[in-house]
């Protein structure tokens, strides 16, 4: 769904009513953060905020892939020790 919230569109509720479940992504109408982009020649997508989570999830839809969450030091640690376990036994 792309620009959710431009006035006179139909709201999330209405749109997942009449599909009869969730949009796989939610594009928001954010005029005043794409005009910026436009003006200063930066990639939208770049800065943090909704429009760039909501390409971002777009984009992995698009290519059937999944993003690497970072993961905590304890996290990196235990991956590390798995995969020198799991070489060890083989």
């Amino acid at each position: 769904m792309n620009k959710l919230g431009k006035p006179g569109t139909l709201s999330l509720k209405e749109v997942t009513d009449g599909l009869g479940r969730t949009p796989d992504v939610v594009i928001p109408f954010l005029p005043r953060v794409i005009n910026e982009c436009e003006i200063s020649g930066y990639p939208a997508a770049r800065s943090k905020n909704s429009f760039s989570s909501a390409i971002s999830i777009l984009v992995q839809e698009a290519a059937s892939v999944a993003m690497e969450r970072k993961q905590s030091r304890v996290g990196k640690i235990r991956n590390k020790i798995e995969s020198l376990f799991s070489r060890w036994q083989s």
